[in-house]
């Protein structure tokens, strides 16, 4: 079961192009495709998905490159419970952020992607 809250796809903010989500989800499915979502206007999609019982893959295409993002939890996360995904991605940066856990993932200027592993609690 998906609660999808928001999703936001501009172009033109400060960092350029700007893209925002935020679901809900509940499952007792070891490997799903949560969400999945395809540019008109381009070959370029987004999607979040259930890997194995404590893990989500976000991954996108752009530039002509396919990249991804990995959270692994401590626990499952196919549950039967409700859990929490938030995503923001432009042009210098994704974070993703499964129940408060937060994953950062930063594009350098040499276009290379390094990965900061933070823990987010309020």
């Amino acid at each position: 079961v998906i609660r999808l809250q928001r999703v936001n796809n501009k172009k033109g903010s400060e960092h350029g192009h700007f893209a925002e989500v935020f679901f809900e989800f509940k499952t007792e499915i070891e490997k799903s495709v949560l969400l999945f979502y395809e540019m008109v206007d381009r070959d370029n999609y987004c999607q979040v998905v259930l890997v194995s019982e404590q893990k989500i893959v976000y991954e996108w295409s752009g530039e002509g490159r396919v990249k991804n993002i990995t959270v692994n939890m401590e626990y499952r996360v196919n549950d039967g419970r409700w859990h929490t995904v938030s995503i923001e991605r432009n042009i210098m940066e994704v974070v993703v952020v499964v129940d408060m856990e937060e994953i950062r993932n930063i594009q350098n200027l040499n276009r290379r992607i390094t990965k900061n592993k933070s823990y987010f609690v309020q």
